[in-house]
């Protein structure tokens, strides 16, 4: 369709048009690109929350055939795991490589129209 709307049948091919609908379709990329990153970062923590769920849910029945004192020592170790940490993994720790992939796309789109321009 990009190509289409650049060179379009019938008409005279406009440098200024084409280039500027390049750009649109560049800048609205963008967020279409950070919005999909998003929804896969949600969706691996909803799957991470609904195991929990389901592991927290069924600890008892799991122990109930065990001793009083096992099963003190079993919820005390799931306890220090569940509780006491954090979420590491689902945090954003590529920004760097996010924010350096972005810079790139612009500047090779720059490359690509400096020389239309000269």
């Amino acid at each position: 369709m990009v190509i289409w709307s650049v060179v379009s049948l019938g008409q005279e091919f406009d440098w200024v048009k084409s280039v500027l609908r390049i750009i649109a379709v560049a800048v609205l990329s963008y967020p279409a690109t950070y919005a999909s990153r998003e929804s896969a970062k949600h969706r691996k923590l909803e799957n991470f929350n609904r195991k929990l769920e389901l592991e927290l849910s069924s600890i008892d029945a799991f122990i109930e055939l065990l001793p009083d004192e096992k099963k003190q020592v079993i919820k005390e170790k799931l306890a220090e795991k569940y509780f006491g940490s954090t979420i590491e993994s689902f945090e954003d720790t590529d920004l760097k490589s996010d924010k350096d992939f972005s810079l790139q796309g612009i500047e090779r789109l720059f490359k690509a129209i400096e020389p239309i321009w000269k």
